[in-house]
């Protein structure tokens, strides 16, 4: 397993996930399958590491090349592999939550399915699904790193990724918060970021939890499914945790500010 340094928030199934003040990565000990948004290194890659780096706000002017500071910043700190994100909120803030089922129709006997789910949570930047375009600062983001026990089809990466963003939405739109933009209630902000990594399908997995379905992964991971109800309870606790911390500190000016924005406006 690649080391890290750093808080170790979780260590688990040959699961590892370190903090400092500067990154948190989520590393496994064999390369996995991880699909995601992530600004680097995104859509289907194999990695044994993805990085979420903390960059202070003023480093993320509208005029500062975001992607050029990203990649700066994993490779001084990560190392020139891996999937990368970027959040300002502080990593002491980082949430990991864990959910496990067993695994339906399983033909052997066969470990729960398990789901593990790390989100920092900014809700600066607030807005709903179908706002006008447009930049909007100051920043802020949810940013979530998961990783499932099992190996997954690309369909059920598909699913699950699916279901993780439903629940990370369900998470902010309880708190009804309102957008900045529309003042309606906010949906999550406009540089939400998911990363998900699974066991590659076939792979040689004797040092960690071994499946039926390693030969070619599970078929499906919708919300009917194991695998889709530990993404959606894993990624729900962490982020619902998240934006109530954020909600407490900061939600009630935010509440008074689109107030006065809206009757300045009418």
């Amino acid at each position: 397993m690649p080391m890290f340094s750093g808080d170790v928030m979780y260590e688990q199934d040959g699961l590892r996930i370190t903090r400092t003040e500067r990154v948190l990565v989520m590393s496994t000990q064999v390369p996995h399958a991880c699909l995601s948004f992530a600004p680097r290194g995104g859509g289907e890659q194999t990695t044994t590491h993805v990085a979420n780096h903390h960059v202070a706000s003023h480093e993320l002017s509208l005029e500062v090349d975001a992607l050029a500071l990203l990649e700066a910043r994993q490779r001084e700190l990560v190392g020139a592999d891996g999937v990368a994100m970027m959040t300002a909120c502080a990593l002491q803030r980082a949430v990991v939550a864990t959910a496990e089922e067993p695994l339906e129709d399983a033909a052997l006997p066969s470990p729960p399915v398990r789901c593990v789910a790390v989100a920092t949570v900014g809700l600066s930047n607030l807005l709903r699904a179908g706002d006008s375009p447009g930049a909007l600062a100051p920043v802020g983001t949810i940013n979530v790193l998961l990783w499932v026990s099992r190996a997954l089809s690309t369909t059920a990466r598909l699913e699950a990724l699916s279901v993780a963003t439903e629940a990370r939405t369900l998470a902010v739109v309880e708190r009804a918060l309102p957008s900045r933009r529309s003042g309606l209630p906010a949906s999550g902000t406009g540089t939400d970021c998911i990363a998900l990594l699974c066991p590659i399908a076939g792979a040689d997995r004797a040092s960690v939890m071994d499946s039926v379905d390693d030969a070619s992964g599970v078929p499906y991971a919708g919300k009917h499914t194991a695998v889709g109800a530990v993404v959606g309870r894993a990624v729900y606790d962490a982020v619902s945790a998240g934006a109530a911390s954020w909600d407490e500190r900061y939600g009630d000016t935010l509440r008074r500010a689109m107030r006065e924005h809206v009757r300045g406006a009418s």
